[in-house]
């Protein structure tokens, strides 16, 4: 004879509560009575009356009925919460269908059940009408009561806490998890985890969806997480009552885990026993765009919104704590233009135009890029531009004392809403970003030579292409000018998308994909591809764009060899791009001494020069190119703070005659205005200018003279006031005779440039007739030099000008030519410029063709290095 089903219960739950062994006695008297009424024979006694029967019947038939509505809210419901949402109403372990059909066999045994939801109806409005009817239903008031909050949080309503029946009843720990779910959502992790334990505190104990959070919440503290405890623990901590079984917590409370904690648990895999599960299912996806909260919303430790403004970024908005208020401007100082910097967080925003998320683990300093010194995680969000194109027009940082941070979809989600113009400054107004098409003019001897350039390049390191193809581009602010391509790969395929040449442009970095990406590439059919672009003193000025029809066909070591030759081409391929400018502004195309390091370190100058806010003077003798470089000065301002426009010519004031006040006073007013020669303007109106720049003007004033500052100031015609507002930045310039050793530069390219206009063979100078030239004083300046090259040109009846011929032309110009420097006493400048004129590729001196360039023997040429002290490449470099 078996053991009453009451001392059953008692071995196989030793370590139960009463609550839980009453709850499982009444399951085996019902599964008893149900054995019997399905069995042929006579029901054998079970020791209860047929009221007694009846009640357990009821109860059971009431206990579906609140499971079935329960599960009924659960789909509901459920389905409205989001992927990325710590919020959950436990995973209903009765299916939709099966839901109506309990409900249905209810109501024909006359149970009060509300109808079916009709086509379209909201699940909230399903919800509602559930919830109306669940007291007759015999749902306790307690469930009513969270599930009717539960609907406040979906409407975004305030939810306070419900006057509950029970306190520390399984409805009210049901509450506070929905409260904790909501502060982890905006990132208010220390306050989930008060919010858990003073529950636990007040009930003795918790289980089920709010021990699973006080987990998650403990895990992202890194404070000690709990040890794994049983199933029976779980139930019995605190005397729980018997609903709340270890099968209801196993089944119907773990859903899944978030989207932001499935990044967390990637990131860091030790929290994997902490964070269990996997991707939640039936959920709404993060909205495409949504309104940014703010940071104590958010539960962040600082919120800011950057933008970029011409070449470097502003602050938009701020919100940080007292404390960081006065560090915020030399936190921006210090990450402005960050992202050129290939391990900066910002550079990788730009290139992959997606959120980029950085946390710290404990013991080390903040994720770099930081405000906050204490910030333990660092999310850096896009903000699109208004243009079709969409690439970054800014960003929002947000950063936590902790590690978790938002999903990825939802951060990109403000990014997004920020561009549809969802949160902005007050008065701020939001400009679409234009989406010019690449300009591609007519070829010019400029852009053929910015062609030349990428060619040459692309021979050097001899890359194959034979299913590849190549672009090249010129960069004026954020323009870019098509100046050549080339390959034998890829010339069907119809044009994409070119995002990789504005993130390349943006971030100052190579942009590369190496799979088929259609908004990237160039071509649409290119299977991977790269951008590099070339930087003057960090900033762009030139992009080659590489593709091929295979998948991952660049190699790194091919990337750095190509972006190494194209950066020793840089100002090669920014004089292009000025050159095209000038040729369409004035008419006039230029020649210059690009490969010489005493010109480029004149580059540099007037670059640095040209961002200066200060007036500039460029000083000099007549014919020197002081106008040219004022122009240049004008092209490299304005391209990079007129909104990346291409800048306009303008007339310099005194070029032909002095300016009146009014005119003077009207070019003030303009963004640049150059001024010519007010050595030569009367004294009203140097006092005038001087009185202009010593009020701060509102142009960027360019200036030229004749002649060093001191010596007109001493000469008495140049106001000394005025000279006072222009010493700060000077840029001095010297005549061709201080500057031989760019004629062997500037003559080939003259050369070209006439032959543009004029028509005739190619000429090329041998060494003595180029010799000859450079030999030359050249006091007229550029201009006297180019008129010399003109009759070659002119007269020439071959290609190659040699000796007798360059002579004959110099002598009928009026020139004396000169056969030989003085070689007694000579000028240390003269010798050295001819020994830098003949430097070869390797860094070597062709000593025979310097003492050509000098008309002197090699021997003279020797002892004369002695006697000057150049007779090694060391002292020759330190000249």
């Amino acid at each position: 004879m078996g053991l009453p089903h009451s001392d059953v219960i008692s071995l196989l739950y030793p370590r139960s509560g009463e609550r839980e062994r009453e709850q499982a006695r009444r399951w085996v008297t019902h599964l008893r009575l149900l054995r019997a009424e399905s069995g042929p024979g006579p029901a054998p006694s079970v020791g209860v009356g047929r009221a007694h029967a009846q009640r357990e019947l009821d109860w059971v038939l009431k206990r579906q009925l609140q499971q079935n509505v329960e599960a009924f809210m659960q789909h509901g419901l459920g389905t409205l919460l989001s992927a990325d949402s710590c919020l959950g109403f436990g995973r209903p372990i009765i299916s939709y269908q099966e839901v109506w059909s309990n409900l249905e066999a209810l109501r024909l045994q006359g149970w009060s059940v509300p109808d079916v939801p009709g086509p379209g109806e909201c699940a909230l409005v399903s919800a509602a009408r559930m919830l109306d009817g669940a007291g007759a239903l015999g749902l306790p008031a307690d469930r009513i009561l969270l599930w009717r909050s539960r609907m406040d949080r979906l409407h975004g309503s305030t939810v306070g806490s419900p006057e509950w029946v029970d306190p520390s009843g399984p409805a009210a720990m049901d509450f506070s998890a929905d409260q904790a779910g909501q502060l982890l959502d905006r990132g208010r992790v220390h306050e989930a985890l008060d919010e858990l334990q003073n529950f636990k505190k007040r009930a003795g104990g918790f289980a089920g969806r709010a021990r699973m959070l006080s987990e998650w919440a403990q895990t992202v503290l890194d404070a000690s997480c709990p040890e794994s405890v049983r199933e029976d623990d779980l139930v019995c901590e605190g005397g729980l009552p018997p609903e709340w079984s270890a099968l209801d917590w196993k089944f119907g409370v773990q859903e899944g885990l978030p989207a932001h904690l499935l990044e967390l648990r990637t990131l860091w895999p030790r929290t994997l026993p902490y964070l269990r599960g996997s991707a939640l299912k039936h959920r709404l996806p993060v909205p495409a765009s949504s309104t940014l909260p703010g940071r104590g919303e958010l539960g962040a430790g600082v919120l800011v919104r950057l933008s970029f403004d011409g070449g470097a970024t502003k602050v938009d908005a701020a919100q940080v704590p007292p404390g960081l208020q006065r560090s915020l401007p030399d936190w921006h100082l210090g990450r402005d233009r960050s992202w050129r910097d290939p391990v900066a967080p910002e550079y990788e925003l730009l290139l992959e135009g997606r959120a980029v998320l950085r946390r710290s683990a404990p013991g080390e300093p903040a994720p770099e890029g930081a405000l906050d010194p204490s910030s333990r995680a660092l999310a850096l969000v896009p903000i699109p531009g208004r243009g079709a194109k969409g690439e970054c027009a800014g960003w929002i940082q947000v950063e936590y004392r902790h590690v978790l941070l938002p999903s990825r979809e939802r951060l990109e989600s403000w990014g997004r809403g920020l561009s549809e113009g969802r949160m902005l400054s007050p008065g701020s107004e939001v400009a679409d970003e234009p989406d010019d098409a690449l300009s591609i003019p007519e070829a010019s001897a400029p852009v053929r030579d910015g062609g030349r350039v990428f060619e040459e390049l692309l021979s050097e390191v001899r890359i194959k292409l034979g299913s590849r193809r190549w672009w090249g581009f010129l960069v004026g602010g954020k323009s870019t000018l098509h100046v050549g391509s080339g390959g034998q790969g890829l010339q069907s395929s119809p044009a994409g998308g070119g995002r990789a040449l504005e993130r390349s442009l943006r971030t100052g970095g190579v942009a590369r994909f190496d799979a088929p990406d259609v908004a990237l590439a160039q071509a649409q059919d290119a299977g991977s591809g790269l951008v590099i672009p070339a930087r003057l003193q960090g900033q762009v000025v030139a992009l080659l764009a590489l593709e091929s029809d295979r998948r991952r066909a660049f190699r790194e070591r091919d990337v750095l060899r190509v972006e190494r030759s194209l950066q020793a081409r840089a100002l090669a391929l920014r004089l292009a791009a000025f050159r095209a400018w000038h040729l369409e502004h004035h008419g006039i195309d230029l020649a210059f001494a690009a490969g010489e390091s005493g010109f480029e370190r004149l580059a540099s100058q007037l670059r640095t020069a040209a961002r200066a806010h200060a007036p500039v003077l460029v000083s000099g003798p007549p014919g020197a190119g002081k106008r040219v470089l004022m122009r240049w000065m004008q092209f490299e301002w304005e391209a990079e703070r007129v909104g990346g426009k291409v800048p306009q010519a303008c007339t310099p004031l005194g070029s032909l005659e002095a300016p009146s006040a009014q005119k003077l006073k009207a070019a003030l007013e303009q963004p640049c205005a150059l001024f010519e020669r007010p050595d030569s303007w009367p004294a009203r109106l140097q006092r005038q200018l001087a009185q202009a720049l010593e009020s701060g003007p509102r142009a960027k004033v360019l200036v030229h003279v004749k002649g060093r500052l001191e010596t007109l100031v001493t000469d008495g015609v140049l106001d000394s006031r005025l000279a006072r507002a222009l010493e700060n930045v000077e840029v001095r310039v010297g005549g061709l005779a201080e500057r031989r050793v760019e004629l062997p530069f500037l003559v080939p390219g003259l050369l070209r440039i006439l032959r543009e206009h004029h028509g005739g063979p190619l000429l090329h100078l041998d060494d003595a007739a180029l010799g000859l030239f450079w030999r030359q004083p050249w006091e007229g300046g550029m201009a006297a030099l180019k008129g010399a090259l003109l009759k070659l040109l002119l007269e020439s009846s071959g290609d190659v000008i040699e000796f007798d011929q360059a002579h004959s032309v110099l002598s009928a110009n009026g020139l004396r030519p000169i056969k030989r420097l003085p070689s007694r006493r000579p000028c240390r400048r003269d010798v050295v410029s001819a020994l830098n004129s003949t430097r070869l590729e390797s860094g070597r001196i062709n000593k025979t063709r310097a003492a050509q360039y000098l008309g002197w023997d090699p021997d003279t040429l020797v002892a004369r290095m002695q006697d000057l002290g150049l007779s090694t490449e060391a002292e020759l470099l330190q000249d």
